[in-house]
């Protein structure tokens, strides 16, 4: 009973945290604020503390509950410090007490939500404990990288980050040279030992198990995109609404999308439909990326030509045409994609799938009962693969087996 009732205390509390920072930012509607700060973070404090939550309450041995609800607790307090020390520093000075010091807890109070999900969460997911004992170095090693990154959040020098203040803790010199050095050498390794436990929990998965771990690597497979994004545009200095949309969406995809698909992977809700969702995923997303170069390359490779030929700027007869060829290519290209995708992906049941044409194109010439009796069992034993294959025939005494 206390365990539940702590677990509902911190749930309260983060949502408590959520709508102080979303009343907050509302004041502070008209300062310099963006969509991360202002929509994703709250979302992500609510999708993995909400999550968390059910988890704890319907599989109270399992700690990713438990994570889920740090994650979104450190993820409240990010959003609610960030919103009040912009409310009391900015937006009205000195109207709230503290500014100062909630400024310095938003520069480092959200180490501990993003190193909990990339560090803690891949190495106990899905069962919430270690693949075995010899993992507990691991263990130990991504609690020092959590707490050296917030360490060095915490005492860089200088003005902090989306505030107007100097840090008063901030340290310069050898020792916060040495803590700053130790964060890629902890973190680093940390990382990479945490998802190799995940890869490694994959190769030796089956059944139930397995398909948690797919539902979660589908899921996950958003971070990095949304990582490499941000990596991009920061270094070729990209802007506009185009991109500022492709970072959200990513974000969102990442950040509110894996805390619902690990609660599904784990609650085992519907598992066996990852496969169809993959497989649409894989298809509709090249599928997309063809066509959009396709549409890309006329516009831009055709709609030169045509400026250099006519000296128009806008031509509508290219944007018709590339739009026409688009469409046109639609269904024939997703077609070849799809069997592409099952070939190289779904291998099985790709050549259970032209088995079973081919057996139906020479049932439609064939006329001979003997003949066909043994195609249906070729065929079957070609799809299906059985230990044992036997056939009757009604009205008939005959059997052939296999």
């Amino acid at each position: 009973m206390k365990r539940k009732a702590i677990t509902w205390l911190g749930w309260a509390t983060t949502m408590a945290l959520v709508v102080a920072g979303v009343l907050l930012g509302a004041a502070n509607s008209g300062g310099d604020q963006g969509i991360l700060e202002g929509l994703f973070i709250p979302g992500q404090s609510v999708s993995f503390a909400s999550v968390g939550l059910l988890l704890s309450l319907r599989r109270p041995g399992n700690s990713v509950g438990i994570l889920f609800l740090v994650v979104g607790f450190f993820a409240a307090l990010y959003s609610f410090s960030f919103q009040y020390q912009t409310f009391a520093l900015v937006t009205r000075p000195g109207s709230l007490p503290v500014g100062e010091a909630m400024a310095w807890l938003q520069a480092w109070i959200y180490v501990p939500a993003l190193a909990t999900v990339f560090t803690f969460v891949p190495l106990v997911f899905p069962t919430g404990r270690l693949p075995s004992d010899r993992w507990r170095a691991v263990l130990v090693l991504d609690a020092c990288a959590l707490a050296g990154v917030a360490l060095a959040d915490a005492l860089a020098p200088g003005r902090i980050l989306q505030t107007p203040i100097q840090n008063p803790v901030g340290l310069e010199g050898p020792l916060y040279s040495a803590i700053e050095l130790s964060v890629p050498v902890l973190l680093f390794p940390a990382t990479i030992l945490s998802v190799g436990a995940l890869i490694m929990r994959w190769r030796r998965a089956r059944g139930d198990e397995r398909q948690q771990l797919k539902v979660f690597a589908f899921a996950a497979s958003a971070l990095p995109l949304a990582v490499l994004s941000w990596a991009v545009t920061e270094l070729f200095a990209l802007s506009g609404p185009f991109y500022s949309a492709l970072e959200s969406s990513l974000s969102a995809a990442a950040f509110l999308g894996l805390p619902v698909a690990a609660g599904v992977a784990i609650l085992r809700y519907r598992l066996y439909d990852i496969d169809v969702v993959i497989n649409r995923t894989l298809v509709y997303g090249a599928l997309t990326l063809s066509l959009a170069a396709v549409y890309f390359a006329g516009v831009v490779g055709l709609g030169g030509i045509v400026r250099g030929l006519t000296g128009q700027e806008n031509n509508s007869v290219v944007v018709a045409a590339s739009t026409l060829a688009v469409a046109g290519m639609f269904r024939p290209a997703r077609a070849r994609i799809q069997r592409f995708i099952d070939r190289r992906f779904y291998r099985a049941k790709y050549d259970a799938t032209q088995t079973l044409d081919g057996f139906t194109a020479k049932l439609r010439g064939e006329i001979n009962i003997d003949e066909i009796s043994a195609e249906l069992l070729t065929a079957v034993e070609h799809a299906l693969r059985p230990a044992h294959a036997s056939l009757w025939l009604l009205g008939s005494e005959s059997q052939e087996a296999r």
